[in-house]
C-alpha cells in the first residue's frame, strides 16, 4: 500500500537529547510552559521528568549523558517541546516514510541485517534473537539487565535515506498520531531492548500520553 506525504517536511536529524530538553525545563522553570502547552493537557502535568521512573538518577544532570536521548518524558511534553522550538511532532506516516525512503526497505539503511549499527537486544546480547521465545528466554534471565539508551550519534551506519540518524532501535519516538478512544499514542521504531525483528522502520507500538518511559523518547519536525 503506497501513500504520499504531500507537503515538504524538515526533520530532526537526531532524537531530542538530554541537553536539548534541559534547555526547555530551563525555560519553563523561569516563565511556565503555558504559551506551548497542548490544550487538552491535564492539569497536574509536569514536564519534568519521572524521576522515579528513571534508571540512572542523574541521567538529566550528569553531563556525561547530555548527549542521549530524553527519555522519562510524555507525549504532553514532547508536545510542549516541539512548539517551544517552533516544531510539532510527526505523524506516524511521516516518521515511517523518513525512515523508509521510498524503496520500502526494511531498515533506515537497508535490508541487511547489521548488529553493528543499531542499539536492540541482539546487539546487547551479541546474538540474533530470532523468535520471540529466544528473546523473552535473554530478559528473563537478565542477560539484557545492563541495555539503556546510548548516544544518538553513536551508530554512523543507522542512517535513513534522508540523512535521519538513529531511527531504528535506542528508543521508541513518540508522534502525533493518537487513538483517542484509547488514550494512546502511537510510537515508532523499536528501542534498545526489543529484538532486532521490532526495529524496522515499520515498526510501531502504542504508549499512553500520560506514561512515561526508559525505552521511549522522541523527535520533531518543521514544515518546510
Amino acid at each position: 500500500m503506497l501513500r504520499r506525504i504531500d507537503r515538504p517536511i524538515r526533520f530532526d536529524r537526531f532524537p531530542v537529547t538530554v541537553a536539548r530538553y534541559n534547555r526547555f525545563l530551563e525555560a519553563v522553570r523561569q516563565d511556565g510552559s503555558r504559551q506551548w502547552d497542548h490544550p487538552d493537557q491535564p492539569a497536574e502535568i509536569s514536564h519534568e521528568p519521572w524521576q522515579d521512573r528513571l534508571r540512572i538518577p542523574d541521567y538529566f544532570t550528569d553531563p556525561a549523558y547530555q548527549n542521549y536521548p530524553a527519555v522519562c518524558v510524555g507525549y504532553w511534553s514532547a508536545y510542549a517541546f516541539a512548539r517551544y522550538e517552533g516544531k510539532r511532532l510527526p505523524t506516524s506516516l511521516e516518521w515511517e516514510a523518513a525512515a523508509r525512503g521510498t524503496d520500502g526497505r526494511l531498515f533506515p539503511w537497508g535490508d541487511d541485517i547489521d548488529l553493528n549499527i543499531v542499539s536492540c537486544a541482539d546487539s546487547w546480547s551479541g546474538r540474533k534473537l530470532i523468535t520471540y521465545e529466544a528473546w523473552r528466554e535473554e530478559l528473563d534471565r537478565g542477560r539484557l539487565a545492563e541495555a539503556m539508551p546510548g548516544p544518538v550519534d553513536a551508530h554512523p551506519g543507522n542512517i535513513s535515506p534522508y540523512g535521519l540518524r538513529e531511527m531504528a532501535g535506542n528508543v521508541w519516538e513518540i508522534t502525533a498520531t493518537m487513538l483517542d478512544h484509547r488514550d494512546e499514542v502511537v510510537i515508532c521504531g523499536g528501542s534498545y531492548d526489543n529484538p532486532y525483528r521490532a526495529v524496522q522502520a515499520s515498526s510501531k507500538g502504542l504508549a499512553r500520553r500520560n506514561g512515561r518511559s526508559n525505552v521511549i523518547g522522541f523527535r520533531c519536525v518543521e514544515d518546510a
